[in-house]
This record gives structure tokens, C-alpha cells and sequence, in this order.
């Protein structure tokens, strides 16, 4: 049995799968919340899965929600990288120093104003209307910022050679496409597609053509 596990990004939450999973039913998707939005002390789990071996796995991540997937001890089959990353300052030393400097100013900005910053990061994807079904003034400002540090630091390691798509889209300011290739080029089993258009939010803007590509991949390694 082949089964999806989605993982949103940072700064958003799991209705920016809304659209696609309607899309994968048939693969009975489980769709794992971060709880970015939430005043509790605690993040909502990945639930613990009896059937784990016994299931092929295929990882779901947009953005930073693909490292929450490699970190994981579920034994995936393959990951599906929605403008996700492994690195998200980049491999590529100019690539890096550029990406360190913008990242330096979100944290300071997100450190002084974070409702300003969330509201500005969510405009910037393209994904402002989608953000307004939740109620970002429950940010929890220490996931939120625990989370962003950790885009300072590299997880290649964790890829350890399982089939990747990468999809990316054009106009994409967040991850361009010049980090994807960074990040997915030199991989074996790594496949990079791009769309035309999504800026940082293309499994919302263009859920059939994901699921197109979804599709196309796990046949290869189902």
C-alpha cells in the first residue's frame, strides 16, 4: 500500500494542502499540522504509525516542510520537494552569502515585529488569501523562530540517496529555481520540474499539475 504524508512550510499551516490532496485521495493522504498558529506549549505530532513497514511511504514537503519529513524516522520510499530545499542558504558560495543577508534581515525583522514580518513573508508567496482563513495573530512566536534558525544549517546528509522530485515554479522569490538546482542537481535519483508560474505556493495555485507530476513520479518507483 503507497501512502502520502504531507508537510506544510514555515509560516503556514495544513490548509495549504487543501487543494491537492482533493487530488490524491486514492492515496490516502495524512496531512501533519506544525502548529505554527497555536498559543498551546506543545506542536500538534506526526501520529505514530503501527503500520510503518508494511506501507510504502512517499513524503509530501513544501518548503521547509520537506526537511520536517527527512528528520523523521518514518522509512519513506521517496519524497515529492514542493519549493522545498535541503539547504536553504545553498551549497553555491555567492548563492549562500546573498541568501545569509536576507535571512539575517527576517530573523531581525521577525525578532522586532512578527505579526508585520508573518503578514509581509505570506504577501511575498502569494499566499496572503490563504492565510486569512487563520488567525496569525495566534502565532506562536518561539516555533515560528526556533524554525526559521534552523534554515542557517545544511540537511543534505538526511537525503541518503531516495528518489526526489523537486518541483519549482518561475517567479518563485523564496526558492528560485537557482537554489532548487543547487540543491537537487547533483543528486542520483533526483528529478527537477518547473512550472511557469506559483511563486511560493504552487501544490495551492496549481494542485492538478502537481498531482500530474506526483503521479508520474511514483510510478517509477512504486
Amino acid at each position: 500500500m503507497l501512502k502520502f504524508i504531507f508537510c506544510h512550510g514555515w509560516s503556514t499551516s495544513s490548509l495549504f494542502w487543501k487543494n491537492l490532496v482533493f487530488s490524491l485521495q486514492a492515496f490516502c493522504p495524512i496531512i501533519w499540522e506544525l502548529g505554527y498558529f497555536s498559543k498551546k506549549n506543545t506542536k500538534l505530532l506526526l501520529p505514530v504509525f503501527p503500520d510503518k513497514t508494511k506501507t510504502t511511504w512517499i513524503g509530501v514537503g513544501h518548503s521547509l516542510g520537506l526537511i520536517k519529513l527527512l528528520k523523521t524516522d518514518i522509512p519513506f520510499q521517496g519524497f515529492i520537494s514542493l519549493q522545498g530545499f535541503t539547504n536553504f542558504l545553498g551549497e553555491d558560495p555567492s548563492l549562500k552569502s546573498i541568501r545569509k543577508q536576507e535571512l539575517d534581515i527576517m530573523l531581525k525583522n521577525f525578532q522586532n515585529n512578527p505579526l508585520k514580518t508573518l503578514s509581509y513573508f505570506h504577501k511575498i508567496c502569494g499566499l496572503d488569501s490563504l492565510m486569512q482563513q487563520v488567525h496569525i495573530s495566534d502565532h506562536n512566536v518561539h516555533f515560528l523562530q526556533n524554525d526559521l534558525t534552523k534554515l542557517y544549517f545544511s540537511f543534505n546528509h538526511l537525503v541518503k540517496e531516495k528518489p526526489i522530485l523537486a518541483l519549482g515554479s518561475l517567479d518563485d522569490t523564496v526558492v528560485p529555481i537557482k537554489l532548487i538546482e543547487d540543491n537537487f542537481s547533483s543528486l542520483k535519483n533526483s528529478k527537477i520540474i518547473i512550472h511557469k508560474k506559483g511563486k511560493h505556493g504552487l501544490g495551492y495555485f496549481y494542485p492538478s499539475w502537481c498531482a500530474k507530476q506526483i503521479k508520474n513520479f511514483i510510478n517509477t518507483i512504486s
